[in-house]
């Protein structure tokens, strides 16, 4: 077994950490590992999806929780003594990305596609399968993926999808309408279509999870669901809606 570490930058993850390094049969390898274990939040673990893009039908993260958020993480540090077993006979969570094209830029997100002009208000037209859909106008548009909808998504009024369901959502960010413009929000998505916008701004900024990209002059942006998906080792006592409890009801 080969494996490697994304760790927040603190002592309780660098104790998590060494433990790990002294109890686990392996090789440390940073470059071609089987196993990559996270420690942190869901930060962290976004942090190592885009690390390992190119490298994701090749392993499987170990994501424990260390940090605020923790939709993706799957072990409690209390938990790390169980995982050598684990890793014996293990299940994985899978959950796919989605995919942001203009022109030969071409970006991925684990939650969220964000499209925004930081300067003024954004405005263009949506078209879904090439179909007209609508003129958008407001601080911009967010697409999510089922887990990313959890996050920024549910702050804009988006609904939660559970994780399992292949498809995402469009949701526009604070929409200003007016007669000429009236907006669907949120819109879901199957996993076989295609989000076409048609920017009016001459500028724009693309974030696609903690990655921002500032473009001009884009003439059309493609999002679409993507084949690259990523694998969570399992913790069958940590399921989906346990952890909406946990987050949002604590009841």
């Amino acid at each position: 077994m080969k494996f490697a570490f994304v760790a927040k930058k603190d002592q309780e993850a660098a104790t998590i950490k060494n433990y790990l390094i002294n109890n686990l049969q392996g090789i440390l390898d940073e470059a071609n590992p089987d196993f990559v274990f996270t420690i942190g939040g869901d930060g962290t673990v976004l942090d190592a999806v885009r690390k390992y893009l190119d490298k994701l039908d090749k392993i499987v993260f170990v994501t424990i929780h260390t940090g605020k958020l923790g939709f993706y993480t799957e072990f409690l540090p209390n938990e790390i003594e169980n995982i050598k077993e684990i890793l014996k006979d293990y299940q994985v969570r899978e959950y796919h990305l989605i995919k942001c094209q203009s022109a030969e830029n071409i970006n991925y997100a684990l939650n969220e596609i964000t499209i925004t002009d930081q300067h003024r208000l954004f405005s263009g037209t949506i078209f879904i399968d090439d179909k007209h859909l609508m003129k958008v106008r407001g601080n911009g548009l967010c697409v999510s993926t089922p887990t990313g909808s959890t996050a920024y998504n549910k702050s804009l009024g988006g609904a939660i999808l559970m994780p399992h369901l292949e498809a995402f959502q469009l949701t526009v960010i604070a929409p200003f309408e007016s007669l000429n413009y009236k907006m669907i929000s949120p819109l879901l998505l199957n996993k076989e279509q295609t989000i076409t916008i048609k920017p009016k701004n001459k500028y724009i900024d693309i974030t696609a999870d903690r990655n921002w990209i500032s473009m001009e002059d884009v003439e059309e942006i493609k999002i679409t669901f993507a084949e690259k998906k990523v694998k969570f080792l399992k913790n069958e006592k940590n399921d989906f809606v346990t952890r909406l409890n946990k987050t949002f009801i604590g009841d």
